[in-house]
């Protein structure tokens, strides 16, 4: 259980840093897009909506993308 409540806290500091939700493709290629450019580590569009759409909880995530996705947030 600890381990969905800091993806959770990871998604919210992502989303904090990008500055808005993920609601459809476009936002989820501009954050693919962002963290490419600020981390230089690629995650699909596809990926990013997997993770920020619902229904994710229990849903195995790739260690590389957390640690992709902690780099662009700075945690």
């Amino acid at each position: 259980m600890e381990a969905n409540q800091n993806i959770k806290m990871l998604k919210q500091a992502v989303l904090q840093r990008f500055g808005r939700q993920i609601e459809d493709q476009a936002s989820s290629e501009q954050l693919s897009i962002e963290i490419f450019l600020s981390t230089d580590h690629y995650i699909s569009k596809a990926t990013i909506m997997s993770l920020f759409g619902s229904g994710t909880d229990g849903w195995a995530v790739n260690p590389k993308i957390l640690s992709f996705l902690a780099e662009y947030a700075g945690v």
